[in-house]
């Protein structure tokens, strides 16, 4: 863990022998309800510090609704607040350092778009940028829609790699296609699914136009309509 993060403050609470991570997470809303904050923020911090290590599955969840808890609570309890700026504060030190580049970068980001702090992630990878081109290349697609809310598309296309991006977004539109899970479950996955490809397509074939990179637009544009036979998705 990272030393800034594992500042004493007052809580009873530590981790059980075999931790259950959902239990944990949600035993700290309830904590947060039942007014117990310092209990609730000590949970935070141990799963922000320690999910991934358990579970490595649970890094979605790490980076989303945890934090969105997390959140609720500093609006509640000021140390908390403070406590999550620290997480984010490491997380960029990392980064500047060069460690850890790629996770520590998710982090901060997804930190900044909780606390609605994107512009942060846009300054860092201009950083990045400037230090390191091999780092700001691996962080990339974690920073896109931060420079793309801040019209940095000149940025974008310096860094886009047009062919390998769709290629990606192309096989996971498949893989969804062919899943086998439940009726209900098939229709949100698709819903899910379709909107998803529509908006990289759309964003991907924008970002090369405004580039100047017409040739690559028309070849990503021809090929999606013929992965995605759909009249609204085409217009």
């Amino acid at each position: 863990g990272l030393p800034v993060m594992s500042s004493s403050f007052e809580s009873d609470w530590t981790p059980p022998v075999d931790p259950d991570l959902q239990e944990i997470l949600h035993g700290a809303q309830l904590d947060v309800m039942g007014k117990q904050y310092a209990v609730a923020l000590a949970k935070h911090l141990w799963f922000h510090e320690n999910a991934l290590r358990i579970d490595s599955a649970m890094s979605g969840v790490r980076l989303s609704f945890a934090l969105s808890y997390w959140y609720r609570l500093g609006q509640e309890y000021q140390p908390a607040m403070e406590k999550l700026k620290e997480a984010r504060d490491a997380a960029k030190a990392e980064v500047l350092a060069g460690t850890k580049v790629s996770e520590s970068f998710r982090d901060y980001s997804a930190i900044n778009r909780t606390l609605d702090e994107e512009d942060e992630t846009r300054k860092l990878f201009v950083s990045l940028d400037q230090q390191s081109e091999d780092a700001a290349k691996t962080v990339f697609h974690v920073a896109m829609p931060a420079l793309i809310k801040a019209g940095e598309f000149q940025l974008c296309g310096k860094y886009l790699e047009p062919k390998r991006y769709y290629e990606l977004t192309k096989n996971l539109f498949r893989m969804d296609r062919a899943s086998t899970r439940s009726e209900q479950h098939r229709e949100m996955q698709r819903d899910f699914s379709k909107k998803r490809f529509t908006n990289t397509v759309s964003t991907l074939i924008g970002l090369l136009v405004v580039n100047n990179r017409f040739d690559e637009a028309k070849e990503i544009m021809v090929d999606a309509k013929k992965e995605w036979v759909d009249a609204s998705f085409h217009s």
